[in-house]
């Protein structure tokens, strides 16, 4: 009876485990155009709207599309035309100690808003590119990403006028930024992140969120993702 007892206990985890593997770390909040997710197993979904994203998806936007993802811990990305952005690893249940966020923009425009985990724990929120790392200190940033290049900035906080600040490095040099309207560029992988400077952001926002215009929309090829 004992032996029966714990296999049914085994066997009551084991059922368990897909379900916890699966919960959601985000949701589709807003969608224009034509989005897909590619999950770690090489199977692409389309995206529609409040449609489930897992840690370990690479989500890309196909040609004009625009995405905004709403994360469980209340954190935002904004995904321009023809960008693409993996979260490498993504863990939060409600207590901040363990949380963690690693994600990376493979290439794009893109915006992000910081959550729970960067206010509780910057240092465990984390944006890749090709050639530099951005850390989160509790910010609202935006950025231009190619494959050989970046350009990143700080923007004002969405609500109220708490601090914020982002901190940009790679092996070559690091700088922070610390006053909106700010950007820094590494013009390759060889470089430092540049000092920072003044720039006109507005014109990346209108970029990030310019709407497919064309009532007949030509489905673009399907891309290669990694």
């Amino acid at each position: 009876m004992i032996r029966l007892t714990l296999l049914l206990g085994v066997l009551c985890c084991a059922l368990a485990l897909p379900a916890v593997a699966d919960v959601a770390a985000a949701r589709v909040a807003e969608l224009e155009g034509r989005a897909i997710a590619l999950g770690p197993d090489g199977h692409s979904r389309t995206l529609t709207l409040d449609a489930a994203i897992h840690a370990g998806d690479t989500v890309a936007t196909l040609g004009r599309a625009r995405v905004l993802l709403l994360f469980t811990d209340g954190s935002k990305y904004e995904l321009g035309a023809d960008t693409r952005l993996r979260i490498d690893r993504y863990r939060y249940g409600g207590q901040a100690d363990d949380a963690e966020a690693a994600t990376e923009i493979v290439k794009g425009l893109f915006r992000y808003v910081s959550g729970l985990i960067a206010k509780h724990r910057p240092r465990a929120t984390v944006i890749r590119t090709a050639v530099a790392t951005i850390g989160i200190r509790g910010t609202h940033v935006i950025g231009e990403v190619t494959e050989t290049s970046a350009t990143i900035g700080l923007l004002a906080p969405e609500t109220g006028d708490a601090p914020s600040a982002i901190e940009v490095s790679n092996p070559h040099g690091r700088v922070t930024i610390d006053r909106p309207g700010y950007v820094t560029e590494i013009p390759d992988a060889n470089s430092p992140p540049s000092p920072p400077r003044p720039r006109d952001l507005r014109s990346m926002t209108r970029n990030l969120r310019m709407m497919q215009t064309l009532r007949r929309v030509i489905t673009p090829r399907m891309p290669a993702l990694p």
